[in-house]
């Protein structure tokens, strides 16, 4: 006679980022609109900086990504995305915030 063990359903996932806490998000698919940039412009010397750190191999908080309608929009991280840009990164970790829509992933 064999023995079964009892196995307990798992939960279904609705949204790609239920399980998440920070993850590999790439890059190029993030999307960026300005409008939704709380500061004037990016300023090169923070980028500069923080491509120092990047090369320096040190740890940066992750970005943060909304994700509406199944596109991940850029909420938080200009300057750390930018860095990564210029030092030829492809892909980032990102701190998912649930969202059904951009403006209310900014509150």
């Amino acid at each position: 006679m064999k023995h079964h063990k009892s196995v307990t359903p798992r939960k279904q996932i609705v949204s790609p980022w239920e399980c998440a806490k920070a993850t590999e998000i790439i890059i190029r698919r993030i999307r960026r609109d300005a409008s939704y940039q709380v500061r004037r412009k990016l300023d090169q010397v923070t980028v500069k900086r923080y491509v120092g750190v990047f090369l320096a191999e040190k740890e940066m908080p992750p970005i943060k990504v909304a994700l509406v309608n199944d596109v991940p929009h850029l909420v938080d991280g200009w300057h750390r995305l930018a860095a990564l840009e210029q030092i030829g990164r492809t892909a980032t970790r990102a701190d998912p915030v649930q969202s059904g829509s951009y403006p209310a992933a900014l509150k």
